[in-house]
């Protein structure tokens, strides 16, 4: 158990890990706003709040990433989520089996480790 917070908070993936921190604090909030509390809400003057999700969200050259993904059927937040916990484990496993000595080896890893993040994303937003 110690060795995994160990590899956690080492310099190559302590940044992945601030980042699921602060997605897991994105998603309880969620879950806050979906229990509809009446003390979390306000008036916004009829004028309505837009998700940001949906076609128009990415555009240009990252599209085909998008659809490779199946971000026209699975919410783009939970699409980087996936990836998100996929690009964690990756590196930490990288991490386990070989210790990186720099920063070189660092970003090595972390490119190799978006490879099986993103296939695993595309197998989970499939089922």
């Amino acid at each position: 158990m110690f060795d995994i917070i160990k590899i956690a908070i080492s310099p190559g993936v302590l940044p992945l890990s601030g980042l699921l921190m602060l997605m897991g604090l994105f998603w309880m909030v969620c879950l806050l706003g979906a229990v509809d509390l009446d003390f979390f809400s306000f008036d916004g003057d009829g004028g309505g709040f837009d998700s940001g999700d949906g076609p128009g969200t990415i555009s240009g050259s990252n599209r085909w990433l998008l659809r490779y993904l199946n971000g026209d059927v699975v919410p783009l937040a939970a699409i980087l989520s996936l990836l998100l916990i996929y690009q964690w484990c990756a590196v930490m496993l990288g991490h386990y089996l070989r210790p990186p000595n720099g920063f070189g080896e660092i970003a090595i890893l972390h490119g190799i480790g978006i490879l099986p993040a993103l296939i695993c994303t595309k197998l989970t937003g499939t089922m």
